[in-house]
């Protein structure tokens, strides 16, 4: 992963956690991950994948080092994200730890003295609480998930003609109002379309075609 070598001579006295690692330090935003588990839609399968961690973000990214153990214990943890699909939204329990952002230099420079003002913001006990860490890794899920939904229907609007703008619920149900089916009439007959009977073969259940 991208550093920045005079910014890690800097963090260098803030110290180590357990690992061996710095407790503090400077990423490139665009190559952080994280696992992210659930349904997608993009393949129809529940896993788990890893998605960016600071979306559509091109700066550098001041990070902090947290133990596991300020995130509960490994019951609690699959307790508060756990999905209904039987998957860790945040991933597995982060029992070596995990880095969380404590300033992102989107569109402020990144130099000596911008970052010592950070870190004297950091070690006045001003960053950001574990629960809103967690509260922040649960948002990036959920945005991940909204992305994929606007994807979807974008495709669906894109590839169904007639059929433009109704979709369907969780459970396969095409959903739609008596204005939509309306709406869906008029959207046939400017398209001329035109079924014959003969063109389905026995046992295609279509029901009673006026042609």
């Amino acid at each position: 992963m991208r550093g920045l070598k005079w910014a890690e001579r800097v963090l260098a006295p803030y110290g180590k956690n357990p690992l061996g690692k710095s407790n503090l330090r400077m990423v490139w935003a665009p190559e952080v991950t994280i696992v992210i588990g659930g349904y997608w839609e993009s393949n129809g399968l529940f896993s788990y994948r890893r998605r960016p961690r600071y979306p559509n973000k091109i700066c550098w990214v001041l990070e902090k080092w947290i133990s596991g153990r300020e995130y509960g214990s490994p019951e609690t943890w699959a307790a508060s994200t756990c999905t209904a699909d039987g998957y860790l939204a945040c991933g597995p329990y982060p029992a070596n730890g995990v880095y969380e952002c404590c300033c992102m230099f989107d569109g402020i420079p990144v130099r000596f003295d911008t970052l010592s003002r950070v870190l004297y913001t950091i070690l006045g006990n001003r960053c950001r609480t574990v629960d809103g860490a967690k509260a922040q890794h649960l948002q990036t899920a959920q945005a991940e998930e909204n992305e994929l939904d606007r994807e979807f229907e974008r495709c669906w609007d894109e590839s169904h003609g007639v059929r433009r703008g109704l979709s369907f619920t969780s459970g396969g149900v095409l959903q739609y109002t008596n204005s939509d089916v309306e709406e869906y009439k008029a959207r046939l007959a400017v398209a001329r379309v035109k079924v014959r009977k003969s063109d389905f073969r026995a046992g295609f259940a279509q029901g009673e075609l006026n042609v």
